[in-house]
């Protein structure tokens, strides 16, 4: 599956396309992204046990860049309305071993005082999928400068998972869900800022922002099972909150004809996404970011 989204972006990063994307007409999009995902989840500490001068390490869990991808279509009169789509998955696996105690309620609950993990391994991953349906205007502020005001709905759901598994007199393996489905109103600006221009192709600043306020319900689970042949599980209510997100795009685009190329660097933040409560540091509010490249290719269709 990994490696079919990766195919899929490359065949949006080189193909997107935005069809008849004149004054009125119908128009589809693909876009290609290249995100990282930064979220802090700290999954285990290592101490050295020497009296004198101890030391504990809390390890964190890293991502690395993954392709998304980012589809949809609308229409263009007086007003444009897109719907699209944004899908993001990414995943990691990390390992260590020394004198360990995992920082999840189930894992440390089993471990209690009595002895420590000798070595661990953590699979984290992140499934976002986000639907948009937007409403904007192009207004002209001149020839050079255009804004694009925006309203709309955004809903979607964000699935979190975390496996954890430690070993030592008692082995376990645990895995935690964080997974948040939510719906509401967005808002937003985007703005075309003409920086050269002559017969053939005119260079354009793009500058977006936008924010949305989703009505959120989070599901939050923790199950644990151990050599023992015994099962935990660290109940935790539902969780409904409102989230905040804000997005932002800063680019550069080219148009020649009917081609236009915008390259950017985008940035999701998503506000107190991560609510795990945990042994380690307690409750968390931590916020989920998503930035790296984004790439549009368009060609507009004149129409019949």
């Amino acid at each position: 599956m990994r490696h079919t989204y990766r195919i899929l972006t490359v065949f949006c990063l080189i193909f997107a396309s935005n069809a008849f994307a004149s004054n009125t007409g119908f128009n589809f999009f693909i876009d290609g992204l290249y995100w990282q995902a930064t979220e802090t989840v700290d999954w285990v500490l290592e101490t050295n046990l020497i009296a004198t001068n101890q030391t504990i390490t809390y390890k964190t869990a890293e991502f690395k860049h993954d392709p998304g991808f980012r589809l949809g279509f609308g229409y263009k009169n007086n007003w444009e309305t897109e719907l699209y789509y944004t899908r993001y998955y990414t995943k990691i696996n990390s390992a260590t071993s020394g004198n360990l105690v995992s920082t999840f309620m189930g894992g440390k609950s089993v471990q209690g005082n009595n002895f420590f993990y000798r070595s661990g391994q953590l699979y984290f991953k992140i499934n976002f999928n986000m639907f948009d349906l937007d409403l904007a205007k192009q207004i002209y502020a001149s020839d050079a400068i255009m804004f694009r005001p925006i309203v709309g709905l955004r809903g979607g759901w964000i699935y979190q998972t975390i496996n954890t598994s430690f070993q030592g007199t008692t082995s376990i393996n645990e895995n935690v869900k964080n997974d948040f489905k939510g719906f509401g109103p967005k808002a937003g600006i985007e703005s075309t800022w003409r920086l050269y221009k002559n017969n053939a192709y005119k260079l354009n600043l793009i500058a977006n922002l936008t924010g949305s306020f989703l009505y959120g319900t989070w599901n939050i689970t923790d199950v644990v099972h151990d050599t023992a042949a015994t099962t935990l599980y660290i109940n935790t209510g539902k969780r409904h909150l409102g989230a905040l997100t804000l997005q932002a795009l800063l680019g550069l685009g080219l148009e020649h004809k009917n081609l236009s190329i915008a390259l950017g660097y985008e940035i999701n933040d998503w506000f107190n996404q991560y609510q795990v409560f945990d042994d380690g540091t307690g409750a968390h509010n931590n916020d989920l970011i998503l930035q790296g490249l984004s790439l549009r290719v368009i060609y507009n269709f004149a129409p019949l």
